[in-house]
């Protein structure tokens, strides 16, 4: 396709397309712009999705709790790469015993139910003979998890626990999920 001044605007051949300072518009079934002139839409091709909360709450168990509140849907049209950020404030302290302390807090991702690795883990000791301590003050930790996803529904949640629990109490104080999907 040529313009009104015979230069060469879009080259269709048998390697491809070209356009040469041209505008091209490309839309989804739905109608929605996915690249312009000024290149990808990022907002019709990166899905984004977060939870968030700040529960504050005291935990012992050793057995895996989803965080309530914590549960995305997803559901994707074919397979996809998608990113998860994970943002955790918490600790770890001597549940009042006053007995030696050990142990800690594990924070993961689960996709479909099963746990994402890496995760976040948090160690702490408390020996009361001589008040030697190792606990974790209340901080937080991050970790970021790249995964491929089939096409279809997908459950996302956060999941906590101790690990080695002996006379340890830990507080989730706020937690953040953060998902992008990289095209879908």
């Amino acid at each position: 396709l040529r313009d009104d001044e015979d230069q060469d605007r879009i080259t269709l051949d048998k390697d491809g397309m070209i356009i040469d300072r041209g505008k091209m518009t490309i839309k989804d079934a739905n109608n929605k712009t996915i690249i312009d002139a000024m290149g990808l839409s990022s907002a019709a091709n990166f899905l984004t999705e977060y939870r968030t909360a700040s529960p504050a709450l005291y935990f012992t168990t050793t057995t895996y709790t989803v965080a309530t509140g914590s549960g995305i849907n997803l559901i994707l049209s074919r397979s996809a790469r998608v990113l998860f950020l994970l943002h955790v404030t918490g600790s770890n302290e001597p549940d009042n015993t006053g007995l030696d302390m050990n142990g800690g807090s594990k924070y993961a991702l689960h996709i479909d139910g099963t746990e994402q690795t890496p995760v976040i883990r948090s160690d702490a000791t408390f020996r009361t003979s001589d008040q030697e301590r190792d606990s974790m003050p209340s901080k937080t930790m991050g970790m970021s998890l790249l995964r491929n996803i089939t096409q279809g529904h997908h459950y996302i949640d956060l999941r906590y626990k101790t690990i080695s629990n002996v006379n340890l109490k830990a507080k989730l104080d706020d937690w953040t999920i953060f998902m992008i999907v990289l095209g879908n």
